[in-house]
C-alpha cells in the first residue's frame, strides 16, 4: 500500500479508536470529541481522500493523452471505436459485456477471459454503480476505457478479494449483448 492511500486509512482508524475511547469516558471529561466534531473530521478526510484520488486519475489520463468524457458523478470514460447505429442499455436491460479491470498502475484485477463475461442488469444488481452507469453510455459493439473513481466501485472497504479499500478501477469494456426490458 502506498504512503498517500494509507494516511487516510490510517486517519479513519484512529478517528474511530479516539470516538471509541472517548465515548467510555465520563460526560464531565474535557477530552471526549463529539459526535459533531468526530463526523466534522470524517468528512475532512472524506474530501482529503477525494482530492487525492482526483490528482491521480487526472495524472493517468495526462499521461496518457486522452480526451475523456467525464459524467456528473466523477465517471469517466474514452470511447475507442464508435458504430453506427447505436443501441443503448436503459434502466432494467441485460447488458453482458466482454472486460478487462485493471488498477491504475496497470495491475490487472479481473477480466473476463478468465473469470467469464459481465453480466448485468442494469441498476438491478450488485454490479458497482460507476459500472452500471458507463455500461449505459456505450453502445452495443463499442469499446471504452472507463476509469471508475473509488465511490463508484467498491469504496472504502474494498471487495475484500482484489480490490483495496479506495481503488480507482479501470475497466476496457466491449459491449456483446443487450436485452431489452419489454415491461
Amino acid at each position: 500500500m502506498n504512503s498517500k492511500k494509507s494516511f487516510p486509512i490510517i486517519s479513519f482508524f484512529l478517528t474511530i479508536v479516539i470516538f471509541s475511547c472517548s465515548s467510555s469516558k465520563d460526560e464531565g471529561s474535557q477530552d471526549q470529541y463529539s459526535p459533531k466534531q468526530v463526523r466534522e473530521e470524517l468528512v475532512k478526510m472524506n474530501q482529503f481522500q477525494h482530492a487525492e484520488e482526483e490528482d491521480m486519475i487526472e495524472a493517468y489520463i495526462k499521461r496518457r493523452s486522452w480526451l475523456v468524457e467525464r459524467s456528473g458523478t466523477g465517471l469517466r470514460y474514452v470511447r475507442e471505436d464508435s458504430v453506427e447505429n447505436r443501441v443503448f442499455a436503459d434502466e432494467k436491460d441485460r447488458v453482458t459485456y466482454a472486460y478487462v479491470c485493471t488498477k491504475l498502475n496497470g495491475d490487472t484485477l479481473y477480466n473476463s477471459a478468465t473469470d467469464g463475461l459481465g453480466k448485468t442488469v442494469i441498476a438491478y444488481d450488485r454490479t458497482i454503480p460507476g459500472l452500471h452507469e458507463a455500461l449505459q453510455t456505450i453502445a452495443l459493439g463499442e469499446k471504452a476505457t472507463i476509469i471508475i473513481p473509488s465511490h463508484l466501485a467498491h469504496g472504502l472497504h474494498g471487495d475484500d478479494k482484489k480490490v483495496g479499500p479506495w481503488e480507482t478501477l479501470v475497466y476496457q469494456v466491449e459491449i456483446l449483448d443487450i436485452v431489452k426490458n419489454d415491461e
